[in-house]
């Protein structure tokens, strides 16, 4: 399966194109969106249609609503093999939601602040073989993962770790960078009265 737990303004008409070329890749895969406004049916037709106009049965996709509690909603990463970035808009929350509960996550970064989230976020877990450099990569690397379920299932496992160790989890790093990159930028030379 592929999923995106997203909010739907980040889901672009070429970010729905990237994902079609990965699931014709993959011709088993399925895609699976959790956004809160797929509680109202109108919302959930109109993104089947979307999907349709570009080519893809809606039998290959799952449109769900929100899941409550919290717990409940990071277990339905269970159902997930491998998670795909929006664009050009990326998950920062989700993205990390994803590889907590051992998700891989494929993105493709922008220019941009809001479209290098997925970027940094797996630097910071060292997971930089899931940041592709363009759309082809971005499927490559999406197919490649789907295709070795041995692979997948030991980076599932390990994933959780991974992220507990890396500087995405070390307050006490971050918040020393922090403060130094913030001296760098300002000035603390107390105001003349």
């Amino acid at each position: 399966m592929r999923p995106s737990f997203i909010r739907l303004p980040k889901v672009s008409p070429s970010c729905i194109d990237l994902w079609i070329r990965v699931l014709n890749e993959v011709p088993s895969s399925r895609l699976i969106l959790k956004a809160q406004p797929f509680a109202d049916e109108r919302t959930v037709e109109l993104f089947y249609h979307k999907f349709e106009k570009s080519g893809l049965d809606r039998s290959r996709i799952d449109l769900f609503g929100p899941t409550t509690p919290l717990s409940a909603f990071l277990a339905e990463y269970s159902k997930i093999d491998i998670a795909l970035d929006t664009l050009p808009y990326n998950g920062g929350t989700t993205t990390c939601q994803a590889l907590w509960m051992g998700v891989p996550v494929i993105t493709m970064p922008g220019k941009h602040f809001f479209s290098r989230m997925g970027l940094s976020v797996l630097s910071s877990v060292g997971a930089v073989e899931w940041i592709a450099k363009d759309a082809e990569e971005y499927v490559r690397l999406a197919t490649e993962l789907a295709s070795d379920v041995e692979k997948l299932n030991e980076t599932r496992s390990r994933m959780r770790k991974r992220v507990a160790a890396s500087s995405l989890c070390n307050e006490e790093s971050f918040t020393k960078d922090f403060e130094t990159k913030m001296k760098g930028l300002i000035d603390l030379r107390p105001l003349s009265p």
